[in-house]
């Protein structure tokens, strides 16, 4: 083989390993936050203890309306990840970004806020890599 031919089958082999990964972030993600986001539904119980006092009442929604609200938020952004198109997948991954940060403080530092670490990792590497 000669250089330029080489050189084409590195490149063409480094993006399909990019691409290999972006889309194991994104379908991994996106399972995640569909899950959490249908889950808030079907067991509210477990959730509303997460949602501040202090949104109780804000816009009038009660935590209940806010926890709604949340879930199908989490399931817009899984959603926004997996469509085949590189700007929405990044708006996608830089959303999911956003509302683990916001998460953060509320877990603490405890093995939820670890968990949520490494999900927030995740998005930001996504959102890096599209």
């Amino acid at each position: 083989m000669t250089g330029g031919t080489e050189n084409a089958t590195l490149r063409a082999m480094m993006m399909q390993r990019s691409s290999l990964a972006t889309w194991s972030l994104s379908i991994g993600l996106a399972v995640v936050f569909v899950f959490f986001g249908v889950d808030k539904f079907v067991h509210p119980t477990v959730w509303i203890g997460w949602i501040p006092t202090w949104m109780d009442g804000i816009a009038r929604l009660t935590a209940n309306g806010w926890l709604q609200i949340i879930g199908l938020f989490e399931i817009l952004c899984a959603v926004l990840v997996l469509i085949p198109r590189r700007s929405i997948r990044k708006i996608g991954a830089l959303l999911m970004t956003i509302q683990i940060l916001l998460i953060l403080p509320i877990a603490g530092l405890n093995d939820i806020g670890i968990r949520d670490f490494g999900l927030l990792m995740s998005a930001l590497a996504l959102a890096v890599l599209l």
